[in-house]
């Protein structure tokens, strides 16, 4: 299971401000994880309160005009402590009335129509990273999800879904590393030694897609499965990894083999006959 985010991740995470693969990821934590539940409960709580309306029944107009005649009735104005307690009563109030209206103003002013989604702090710049999701299924009868920690079976068949929120396509190497460093691909199909298949392409799309290809492990031994995805902006093919040392597969090596691409990993273990969990 991964660390527990911090409440920070958590407030990103409801303000929808997390790339799509951190979302997974925190969600997927939290599921699991009864400590961050609650926190993700209380720390919702906290936001919305934050964002309710405060309820007022000011008559902000009669308030305005009684601090001005206040401030304007310089006559009967008193001098020495009593003056100045009474100037900084009126200071205060006219700065209260100012907060008011503003508030007014800006619940009564329209919303401008927009029909495009602006993240908070500015245009942010496109990665991978931000854009391309991707998402492991156990395809048993039904498609499950598969998170760092899950036990499937050795016969499962593995397949993928994606999302790509960019404007261009990405490229995808889908492929697992058993306990005995052998390499098994999930996508591009890859079967034949001779053969040297291309990556799969992930065009843009808002909703999930899946793959069309699915696969079954052949002779996976029980242990540890690392079922890795490399995400790359531009085509790359099969033997960028067949090439590399099977127990040299980590992410960093993966990187700079195939500089630009962001890799991912899902931790799972290789359980007897039983059915995945």
């Amino acid at each position: 299971m991964m660390r527990c985010p911090k409440d920070e991740d958590l407030v990103r995470l409801q303000d929808g401000a997390l790339s799509l693969d951190q979302t997974e990821r925190a969600r997927a934590h939290v599921a699991q994880c009864s400590r961050c539940r609650e926190r993700e409960a209380s720390l919702r709580a906290f936001v919305e309160d934050i964002k309710a309306p405060v309820p007022t029944q000011v008559d902000i107009h009669s308030h305005v005009l009684a601090v001005m005649a206040r401030l304007d009735d310089r006559d009967r104005r008193p001098t020495g402590p009593e003056a100045r307690r009474i100037w900084a009563y009126a200071g205060v109030s006219a700065v209260a009335a100012c907060v008011l209206l503003s508030t007014v103003y800006l619940r009564k002013r329209p919303e401008p129509a927009t029909d495009t989604w602006q993240a908070r702090g500015g245009e942010v710049r496109a990665t991978l990273g931000r854009d391309v999701g991707i998402q492991s299924y156990a395809a048993t009868g039904e498609l499950r999800p598969l998170i760092s920690g899950a036990t499937i079976e050795r016969n499962t068949p593995l397949t993928a879904g994606f999302r790509n929120l960019g404007q261009a396509p990405a490229f995808l190497l889908l492929f697992a590393v058993d306990a005995h460093q052998a390499v098994h691909w999930i996508s591009p199909p890859y079967s034949r030694p001779e053969d040297n298949p291309a990556s799969t392409r992930l065009q843009p799309t808002v909703n999930e897609r899946m793959l069309n290809t699915t696969a079954v492990l052949e002779d996976v031994p029980p242990g540890a499965l690392r079922v890795v995805a490399v995400i790359t902006p531009n085509p790359a093919h099969v033997s960028d990894v067949e090439t590399l040392d099977g127990s040299d597969l980590s992410a960093a090596r993966l990187m700079v083999q195939l500089p630009g691409a962001e890799v991912r990993e899902t931790l799972l273990a290789v359980g007897g006959d039983g059915a995945t969990r």
